[in-house]
């Protein structure tokens, strides 16, 4: 049998690097699988952000469509500021200007946000119901969903589904002191003394 030819060790360190080997990265585990998504999701944000033309300021006639629209929006649980977004809606403080001018708008966005409160209050029990059949590892998503909308609920709706028990006296619940005269013989039962 013939012998091979002797390598020195510069062609044995050429063969080796000539060789592909796979790629041995460390598995990642589903909790940096989640942090890496969130960083990549953060920085397209990010990239988005600086591609978007600021909205131009503009001034907006208070018109009843634009109104109802946003009311309606409102209602449905949509985000004041995401519906500013909308280049044919109105910004923010223009919204709350026409709300601290004009009493009939005033009415109807408190109205709306009443409504959105309803709303709120009824997806809790909705999200009770599938958090009954969802996996386990879901349940304090659920919960965390549920208690957020109660919370809401109960700020926009304070009467409603607030927690604050009246003790003292308003418009609608006047305390009412009575003062009972008692006998000298009621308070001699009461202490024991005339069995």
């Amino acid at each position: 049998m013939a012998r091979k030819p002797y390598k020195s060790m510069d062609e044995r360190r050429a063969e080796l690097h000539a060789t592909e080997f796979p790629p041995t990265a460390p598995q990642l585990t589903e909790v940096q699988i989640w942090q890496k998504k969130l960083r990549e999701d953060k920085i397209a944000r990010n990239e988005a952000l600086k591609k978007r033309k600021p909205k131009p300021t503009r001034v907006f006639k208070k018109t009843p469509a634009i109104m109802a629209e946003l009311c309606r929006r409102v209602a449905e649980g949509e985000a004041v500021h995401a519906i500013c977004e909308d280049y044919h809606m109105p910004d923010r403080t223009t919204i709350y200007t026409w709300a601290r001018e004009d009493e009939v708008f005033a009415d109807m966005y408190r109205q709306c946000f009443a409504e959105r409160g309803e709303k709120f209050a009824e997806e809790t029990t909705l999200l009770a119901d599938e958090a009954r059949e969802a996996p386990p590892e879901l349940t304090g998503a659920y919960r965390l969903a549920v208690e957020t909308r109660r919370w809401v609920a109960s700020r926009l709706l304070p009467k409603k589904y607030g927690d604050k028990v009246t003790l003292a006296g308003d418009a609608e619940n006047p305390l009412a002191v009575q003062h009972v005269a008692a006998s000298n013989e009621l308070l001699s039962k009461i202490r024991g003394e005339g069995n």
